[in-house]
């Protein structure tokens, strides 16, 4: 799907870094992360993964939450955005809350720890 435009949390990750007075270069000194790749972040062209959010929210001086919709903002129809199953619409909702999205992330760290774990256990002789 060429030029299909893409929502993610660029425009947020853009927003509270203009705010925090930083520029790219200023932030790719603090977290290691390439000027290139935030900026298509910024402009969702890119994927974030939760190591990169969790330095970025490091840099901002805030939560990884805080890149998320909170309750009580409009609710965006997920379901215009593209097909999602049912159980992936209910996740998006759940990530309207902040404390569902710190779990959320929090249960991704605590997966990338244990197949860390494990990736050592196996290659030990």
């Amino acid at each position: 799907m060429k030029g299909a435009p893409k929502r993610g949390i660029g425009k947020t990750l853009r927003r509270m870094r203009e705010t925090k007075g930083l520029t790219l270069k200023k932030v790719e000194a603090q977290t290691g992360i390439g000027v290139s790749h935030l900026s298509q972040i910024e402009n969702d062209l890119r994927n974030i993964n939760v190591d990169k959010l969790e330095k970025l929210a490091a840099c901002y001086g805030c939560e990884v939450t805080d890149f998320f919709p909170h309750r009580g903002r409009a609710r965006t129809d997920v379901s215009q955005l593209k097909p999602l199953t049912p159980a992936q619409q209910e996740v998006m909702r759940a990530m309207e809350d902040k404390e569902v999205a710190r779990h959320l992330i929090e249960q991704a760290r605590m997966h990338r720890l244990f197949k860390r774990s494990e990736a050592r256990r196996r290659s030990r002789p």
